[in-house]
């Protein structure tokens, strides 16, 4: 089974400019979705994995969020700290 990986770099693409890369999230196999929260927390939707990722803003270990998910696809959250995950196979 293969891990993919998500890197963050600030800069502009093809600029030429690009900072410091920095690896977020790790473990993760087929990652569909990625959002942000108001305190900076990373999300990911880890979808082969069949879990959500959440990566602290300020380091330290990433944990799963969400149980009973199938095949999370989509991630958002919103200004209130809310956030919303698309599950492709579960009906409500």
């Amino acid at each position: 089974m293969s891990s993919s990986r998500i890197a963050a770099t600030t800069g502009c693409k093809g600029s030429g400019r690009g900072g410091a890369q920095t690896t977020v999230g790790s473990g993760l196999n087929g990652p569909e979705s990625v959002a942000v929260d108001q305190a900076g927390d990373v999300f990911i939707a880890d979808t082969f994995n069949t879990r959500v990722v959440k990566v602290p803003a300020g380091g330290g270990a990433q944990t799963t969020v969400g149980g009973g998910l199938s095949y999370p696809t989509g991630i958002a959250a919103d200004q209130a700290g809310n956030v919303f995950i698309a599950d492709y196979f579960t009906t409500i």
